[in-house]
């Protein structure tokens, strides 16, 4: 966010911060931090998405200001993410969610919403031997095969096992909920079409009640969120809906931190689909 908006003083201070407190040995990310423990990391473990985020962050800045201490540390996290979280299984390249603990007796744990299909389009771009067009490609054919349920929809957590047959993960809830909304997300700023990914989701954020659709649904038994979807989801529902939507501030500082962030970067994408187009 702070590339895009040009701001290059916060963007060295948010990275200079995070080299120096979340950054591992192995140049992935620990993604749990508590100012008010001690120690403040609290869980080492990387998150794929906050890693491919970072290096993707990096890559834009290094080009925007022309600084090469960015574009060199793009490189480092990407070859990380390279050897430690993208592998193969029958039938797709797929991106481990951490490093630990997604490897289970039923299978390998997967979150579709980890693939940020803009950022892979632009390691693509300038790292063509790397695995970046197979994850792509790969998670496209996953998004049209994780339909569960009536709704058709991919759930937030997913197990592939030995054969390559997906289904809802056990441990967490079966719901198209607060993680798989980022999948139209990432994938419509890379410009997927509408209607063959995105039909399913359209459908479900338009039928309930167009002005307040529900956070989530539960894709074994259908039951509904008994609260309405955030601001930050209906940014999202705009975007798929190819919608442009101006931010409001007084509705930005109203919502809650993911909420705001989900906002802004379907304001980012929405720029970007608008100069691509």
């Amino acid at each position: 966010m702070a590339e895009a908006s040009g701001d290059r003083r916060t963007f060295n201070r948010l990275w200079q911060w995070t080299k120096k407190t979340l950054q591992r040995e192995d140049r992935l990310f620990s993604w749990r931090y508590d100012p008010q423990a001690k120690p403040a990391v609290t869980d080492r473990n990387n998150a794929s998405d906050g890693d491919l985020l970072i290096a993707w962050a990096l890559l834009r800045a290094g080009e925007r200001w022309h600084e090469s201490a960015y574009t060199n540390a793009s490189k480092s996290i990407r070859k990380a993410i390279q050897v430690h979280l993208v592998q193969r299984e029958p039938g797709y390249t797929i991106l481990l969610p951490g490093l630990e603990g997604f490897k289970r007796p039923d299978g390998t744990v997967i979150n579709l919403s980890y693939w940020i299909f803009p950022a892979l389009q632009a390691f693509t771009r300038v790292d063509p031997k790397g695995p970046w067009t197979e994850l792509f490609e790969s998670g496209k054919r996953l998004i049209q095969t994780a339909r569960f349920g009536e709704a058709k929809l991919p759930s937030d957590w997913i197990v592939m096992d030995a054969a390559g047959t997906l289904r809802p993960a056990q441990g967490w809830p079966s719901r198209f909920g607060f993680d798989a909304v980022r999948v139209p997300l990432y994938g419509a700023w890379a410009g997927m079409g509408r209607e063959d990914e995105w039909g399913a989701v359209s459908t479900f954020w338009h039928s309930k009640d167009p002005a307040s659709p529900p956070a989530w649904i539960d894709l074994m038994s259908g039951e509904v969120a008994p609260y309405a979807a955030s601001w930050g989801v209906l940014s999202i529902r705009a975007l798929v809906d190819g919608q442009l939507q101006p931010l409001q501030r007084e509705v930005l500082e109203q919502e809650d931190y993911y909420s705001s962030s989900l906002l802004m970067l379907s304001q980012i994408a929405q720029g970007n689909c608008s100069s691509a187009k």
